[in-house]
């Protein structure tokens, strides 16, 4: 059967905390790229992904082969604003009806992980699906978990919104589960919110956490999956955080 999905892997960062020229998502883990073990993660989803780089992207391309789809991000103002420029590369029939959207510096990504996001996303029916995980401490090699968004939810349990660790109160860094930052969309939906999105925060970047308070907004459908196994859910700024993955890239 024809899979509903496309994939979007988020690959125009700078990357500038590793201290090199070499693109984030080159650097391996297990004797394989970053980029490569996520193509290889997404290619029963979607066989032909669409990868977002910036004006230095000729590693990438290589690295990345000929049956994924390139679209330039010139400025990095995050990562609503990749997926901005995705809507206006492509055109609206090169786009299948759901969007998955990924990092490109998360190596330890999985086909099953993948698989049960994508399922829980149509099962659910929701125009937006989001992947958490749930942490006891920030201590040891979860360390590397600090500087994600936190799960903000209303007193029924239901998503209320996502924080970045920029704008967050010392009381919501202490919110233990967090925000993978692996989404699925509806594609209708997705196309005619993204443009709405704002620079008002910190970082003065387009958050695409932000669909999450625009999706309550129009009281329409959200959906949360969640990692039983946060190294599933490791990504990397850092030397030192590329290090601890490595300890996990065996799997």
């Amino acid at each position: 059967m024809e899979t509903t999905f496309d994939v979007i892997i988020l690959a125009g960062g700078k990357g500038t905390r590793m201290n090199s020229n070499l693109p984030k998502p080159l650097y391996e883990v297990g004797g394989i790229p970053t980029l490569r073990r996520i193509i290889v993660s997404t290619s029963a989803l979607s066989p032909r992904p669409i990868i977002v780089v910036n004006d230095q992207a000729e590693k990438i391309i290589q690295i990345a082969g000929k049956n994924c789809r390139f679209v330039l991000q010139k400025e990095q103002k995050g990562t609503g604003h990749a997926v901005q420029c995705v809507k206006r590369s492509l055109k609206k029939s090169d786009v299948k009806e759901n969007l998955m959207v990924l990092p490109g510096d998360h190596p330890m990504i999985s086909t099953k992980t993948l698989n049960e996001l994508s399922a829980s996303h149509l099962r659910s029916n929701a125009s937006l699906t989001l992947c958490t995980l749930v942490v006891p401490d920030l201590e040891e090699d979860r360390r590397l978990f600090f500087n994600y968004g936190r799960i903000r939810r209303d007193p029924s349990g239901e998503l209320a919104s996502i924080v970045e660790v920029k704008d967050a109160t010392e009381k919501e860094k202490e919110i233990r589960e967090l925000n993978v930052g692996y989404y699925c969309f509806k594609t209708t939906w997705l196309w005619k919110n993204i443009d709405a999105l704002t620079d008002h925060n910190a970082a003065r970047e387009f958050y695409l956490t932000d669909l999450v308070r625009v999706a309550i907004e129009q009281n329409v459908k959200t959906n949360s999956y969640a990692l039983d196994d946060p190294s599933i859910g490791m990504g990397f700024n850092t030397p030192e955080q590329l290090e601890i993955i490595r300890k996990y890239g065996h799997r």
